[in-house]
């Protein structure tokens, strides 16, 4: 019932001031509920929406990080059968080996011919320097600073590479 004609249908009851006031009030009162339960129902239908949208979110989600899963051991895969083909053949210097270990995510499995004994060319010294190397990508997940191969100079100790660890291992440094 429209505003205009509730008032009209008031003015023909004669109601006291007071039998109006609880009459108006108990209209209000419903309105007030009926409009509280329509937002109710508005809110859940969102909140429905909402889930909906997150499920099929979290589907693609998945998707994806399957797909890259897939790609990125195809990648390594790749990467391991061509390190396989070029160690021997180029007869790669350990600078170069320990540059491509960079590139090596810490998460990159142990299989990868980017270890010490995956080249037997590399002398003692360089294969400890590269597996120094690709120790420290591993340990900390970031890629070796740029230092020095060879004599050991500019070399960080090895309780270095444990943030703190007490070891009474170190390696030649810089003075």
């Amino acid at each position: 019932m429209s505003r205009r004609a509730f008032l009209q249908m008031l003015k023909e009851q004669r109601l006291t001031p007071e039998q109006l006031e609880f009459v108006q009030d108990v209209r209000r009162r419903s309105k007030n509920r009926m409009a509280a339960q329509r937002c109710r129902k508005r809110k859940l239908d969102c909140i429905y929406r909402l889930e909906g949208d997150i499920k099929r979110l979290k589907e693609k989600l998945l998707q994806e990080r399957g797909q890259l899963k897939r790609s990125m051991e195809e990648t390594r895969q790749s990467l391991s059968g061509l390190c396989q083909v070029a160690c021997p053949e180029a007869s790669a210097q350990p600078e170069q080996l320990t540059i491509l270990a960079r590139y090596l995510s810490s998460d990159c499995p142990t299989s990868l011919p980017l270890t010490p004994m995956a080249c037997p060319a590399l002398t003692a010294s360089d294969q400890d320097n590269l597996a120094e190397s690709c120790l420290e990508a591993s340990v900390t997940g970031h890629p070796p600073d740029d230092r020095p191969q060879g004599n050991g100079a500019g070399m960080k100790p090895a309780s270095a590479l444990f943030h703190g660890a007490h070891s009474d291992i170190t390696e030649p440094h810089a003075s």
